[in-house]
């Protein structure tokens, strides 16, 4: 991965970050629909669906009818690459939030996908965050612990003990 890749996935990190903290701010209820992992052996990133965690957060928040909360599963699993990055609930409504930064634009899968979410009947919101990140430089340093005696750590002990 070339340094203009880690920067921009890291703005992107911390785009998605900012605009969470944003809504949870507002009463929203959050939940990250997709994570990112690595296949060693193949050099590959894929995404996958914290499905028990997404689960979770519809069956538990959402108090709309059991066939919708099926529904809801399904458009996601079907439509596993290309979704918004958050799905968010206040005042029983479910929408859906995609976080874009330094004006990066929708990517084709997205673009194949949103409109179906709508289709659905939800909604779909897009932020934008302008980032300035600048890693001018990487300092390395490294931690030696101390060692404190072992007779000092038993009367610690034994004072905290027994007091």
């Amino acid at each position: 991965m070339t340094e203009e890749n880690k920067r921009r996935r890291l703005q992107g990190n911390l785009a998605e970050e900012y605009v969470k903290l944003e809504l949870l701010k507002k009463g929203y209820r959050c939940c990250k629909l997709t994570e990112r992992g690595y296949n060693k052996k193949r050099r590959k990133v894929f995404v996958y669906l914290n499905k028990e965690h997404l689960e979770y957060f519809i069956w538990d928040n959402f108090s709309g009818k059991e066939s919708e909360k099926n529904n809801i599963m399904e458009l996601i699993k079907e439509n596993l690459v290309g979704l918004p990055d958050f799905i968010c609930l206040k005042d029983n409504e479910i929408s859906f939030i995609e976080v874009k930064s330094n004006h990066s634009r929708l990517r084709s899968s997205q673009k194949r996908v949103f409109p179906k979410i709508i289709r659905a009947g939800y909604t779909i919101k897009i932020f934008d965050l302008d980032i300035d990140l600048k890693i001018n430089d990487l300092h390395e340093y490294e931690y030696k612990r101390k060692f404190v005696k072992k007779s000092v750590l038993k009367k610690y002990y034994r004072k905290s003990r027994f007091n």
